[in-house]
């Protein structure tokens, strides 16, 4: 079937008596051809569907319409038929896809689901017609933008000319996606399908409207600062590297520099691997997936959700309407999902501003709570929308009454089954990554500071109560120069600085709760943990280099910090502690005035920095000052003691500041060659502090708070025990924990004690013993560098060479 004029194909299904539909414009030349067989052999027979599409433009039905622009879009499907009608099928897809530009919103997620669920079958599972096959998927992209909408609070301005919208862009040159979907089994238990991605010379693009404040600063920043002429790890001049090899133009249909695109980050390779196990959920035997479970396990949990009632008359709701016991999700097994994401060496990224928000963004609107996106438009045309939520289906907004909607979500059917926790794992691996520090600076000026890291690991491991996250850096390098011109031939060597941190290890821990919340509603965060560990940090710089860091970091905490472009919360409805709306609360503790606290108000928070020390000289011609710390220890938790509230502690070893000045050698003075040249160094002035020790506590906002949040964290804290402070009369596996705060170690962090206790006994540490690899450490405690995912491995280690003074340590990063 050939098509010799510009065509529409739609898509259509329905969605709570509402048709929606996918639109695909396809241009003349496209074409369809279908191959079957009419014999067979004795592997059966092979029918094949080919085709492709010309100019595709497909939107959907949805607020924001734009989906998919590409060039070409060919595809090919071979199914293979066995002789016997039940035996296995193979189906083979191949995609490839030619210069597109894909529009992803996370609320496209949805859409598709309710647009598969309304073409799929709704008849029963049935044994003799069931016919086991597999879905075999290849597609292949051949250059490629993929754009994300990155709006605070996933506000996204839909219309079609004029957008006000900050978008974040993915491009390259080929991506290649592979998965498979079995369907060999009858009612499985569980399914497994895993995906792999792979993209090539991937560039990271930013774009920012004309009402943005910092778009014209950013342009700015862009045109003014001079890409650096020597890379650090080789020594090699850029130019002479790039000239090595051939580059060739690149693609570009949307994200181009002349529309405002600007260039972030380039990677030569990512992979992407997501594997993905769930349980599957029947609806024409949900209930008896509740009754005789898939496995003896499932058996024994749901067994307590089966009220004492005949099979006829049961019907499954929300507490409100039953009298069953509640439900406790965390008692089903988890479906789990492993996401693992590579970046090739050698990557090139520019540190700008706006950037670091984009991101911020990014992880709220797809994987955060600003998951459904809201109009401009709407809200300004309909005031009633902006004290309503997203519908359930999270891509399409509907306004409604509180107080209506309120009474429908407690009369909607809540299967437990829905409510499955999920066990996620996430690895990120970047090696070998090269920074640029972007300030504003003239023809002949200074190059721009760059930094250079070996290695970045990024873990969480999140569950139904709780939630790790690791991010562990190995050593850090940023270099910076200067052109100061008064300086004598003989210091040249000073235009050129550094900065060096030894390691940096960042651990965050969240405990989360559904203790007395209705059924359905999100677990809350009662605990949020912070502890972070630096390495040594040593520099040389001059004081030149010293402010040209200094403007980078001010451009970038400016363009970070820009409250003028800040947007409120599409969603005015504040939940409480308790899981509903604050204004009608009826469990509110009397003794606190005005609404219900939410649960950031009461959660407990502890943040802990310890750095090994620093060795700073700041240097110039003829002169050095010298900065020396020793172990540096500061923490602070909202729960200080029992009779305060907020509180922090602060410890620092030992302070120095030594300045010098340089004499020359009387006898040597006259010899030009800088070899040659020797100097005496007399140290001219110095002020020495010992141990310095701080602890600063503020009262609590009311009197009555601070019994509210131990009433709080003793509610959701009482089946896990993980907060030990509130459980001063319990046994504990180490008594040195009791009586004292998360800070010295009177909770749970990441399953240890031991840091946490000898958090602030600075006496009893060496150099690094703080983060020092240890390999006869319980089997609960986790030190610095040890692995999240796999406790046994260490990703980064540290050995303490064998020298005099035994003040430096050296890392190695393990592969």
């Amino acid at each position: 079937m050939n098509i010799i004029t510009d065509a529409t194909i739609d898509l259509l299904f329905t969605k709570n008596r509402e048709t929606n539909a996918v639109h695909v414009n396809v241009g003349a030349g496209s074409y369809l051809e279908i191959n079957i067989p009419m014999t067979v052999d004795e592997n059966g027979y092979t029918p094949a569907i080919k085709g492709q599409l010309l100019h595709v433009d497909a939107t959907t039905s949805m607020q924001y319409r734009t989906l998919l622009e590409a060039e070409m879009l060919a595809f090919h499907i071979n199914a293979s038929y066995p002789r016997i009608w039940n035996m296995p099928q193979t189906w083979q897809c191949e995609l490839e896809v030619y210069k597109a530009t894909y529009h992803f919103i996370f609320a496209q997620k949805n859409f598709f689901t309710d647009l598969i669920q309304d073409w799929s079958s709704d008849n029963a599972p049935d044994i003799f017609s069931f016919v086991p096959y597999t879905w075999n998927f290849k597609i292949m992209f051949h250059q490629f933008e993929m754009i994300w909408a990155a709006n605070q609070h996933n506000w996204i301005d839909c219309s079609t000319k004029q957008q006000e919208n900050v978008y974040l862009a993915a491009c390259g040159e080929t991506l290649n996606i592979d998965f498979s979907l079995p369907f060999t089994d009858f009612v499985p238990a569980t399914c497994n399908t895993r995906f792999s991605l792979r993209g090539e010379d991937v560039d990271l693009h930013l774009f920012l409207p004309d009402c943005h404040p910092s778009k014209y600063s950013l342009f700015m920043l862009v045109k003014n600062c001079h890409p650096n002429k020597m890379v650090p790890e080789t020594g090699i001049p850029a130019e002479c590297q790039s000239g090595q090899k051939t580059v060739k133009p690149k693609w570009r249909n949307v994200t181009q520099e002349k529309a405002g695109w600007v260039e972030c980050w380039t990677v030569p390779s990512v992979m992407l691997t997501i594997d993905y196990t769930w349980h599957p959920i029947y609806p024409q035997k949900a209930d008896e997936q509740l009754k005789q479970s898939l496995s003896e396990m499932e058996e024994t949990m749901l067994s307590v959700l089966r009220p004492a009632q005949k099979t006829s008359e049961r019907v499954v709701s929300s507490p409100s309407m039953s009298p069953r016991p509640p439900v406790d999700p965390s008692e089903l097994p988890p479906d789990k999902l492993h996401v693992e994401m590579e970046l090739s060496p050698d990557s090139q990224i520019t540190l700008y501003g706006p950037l670091l928000n984009a991101f911020l963004c990014i992880k709220e609107n797809y994987f955060g709570e600003d998951d459904m996106y809201m109009d401009f438009e709407e809200v300004i045309s309909s005031p009633v929308l902006s004290l309503s939520t997203s519908s359930s289906s999270g891509w399409t907004a509907v306004g409604m009454d509180n107080d209506k909607r309120e009474n429908e979500s407690s009369a909607k059917s809540i299967h437990p089954l829905a409510l499955r926790p999920w066990d996620i794992t996430v690895l990120v691996n970047l090696y070998k990554v090269h920074g640029r520090l972007p300030v504003h600076g003239t023809t002949d000026g200074p190059e721009c500071p760059t930094a250079f890291l070996e290695r970045l690991c990024f873990e969480m491991k999140k569950g139904f109560r709780e939630t790790m996250l690791q991010l562990v850096l190995s050593p850090l390098n940023v270099f910076v120069s200067d052109n100061y011109q008064q300086r004598p031939p003989v210091d040249e060597v000073l235009r050129e600085g550094h900065i060096n941190l030894s390691g940096l290890q960042l651990r965050a821990h969240a405990m989360f709760s559904a203790e007395g919340l209705p059924l359905g509603s999100d677990s809350l965060e009662y605990a949020w943990l912070i502890d972070v560990q630096a390495g040594s940090l040593t520099a040389k710089v001059t004081a030149p280099q010293l402010a040209c860091l200094l403007e980078w970091g001010q451009t970038f905490v400016f363009h970070v910090v820009c409250r003028e472009y800040e947007l409120e919360r599409p969603k005015s409805v504040i939940v409480c502690q308790h899981g509903i709306d604050r204004r009608f609360c009826e469990s509110k503790l009397s003794c606190i005035p005005g609404p219900c606290p939410t649960s950031d108000d009461l959660k407990y928070t502890m943040t802990r920095l310890a750095i090994d020390g620093s060795d700073i000289y700041i240097v110039e011609h003829g002169c050095a000052t010298n900065i020396k710390m020793g172990a540096v220890r500061i923490a602070n938790c909202n729960l200080h003691n029992q009779s305060v509230g907020e509180g922090i502690s602060a410890a620092i070893q030992d302070f120095q500041v030594r300045q010098y000045i340089e004499q020359l050698n009387n006898c040597r003075i006259g010899l030009q060659p800088a070899v040659l040249r020797r100097a005496y160094w007399l140290e001219a002035g110095s002020a020495n502090l010992g141990l310095i020790t701080v602890d600063i506590a503020l009262a609590a906002d009311h009197h009555s708070k601070h019994e509210a949040q131990r009433h709080f964290l003793e509610t959701h804290d009482a089946r896990t025990k993980r907060l030990w402070f509130l459980w001063p009369d319990d046994t504990l596996k180490n008594k040195r924990c009791r009586n004292k705060c998360g800070c010295l170690g009177g909770c749970r962090f990441f399953g240890g004690t031991v840091t946490g206790l000898d958090f602030f006994k600075l006496e009893e540490l060496t150099p690094s013993s703080s983060s020092a690899f240890s390999s006869t450490s319980a089997e609960s405690d986790m030190y610095y560098g040890q692995s999240l995912l796999q406790p046994g491995e260490w990703i980064i280690t540290k050995e303490i060479p064998k020298t005099v003074d035994g003040n430096k340590n050296v890392l190695y990063v393990v592969p």
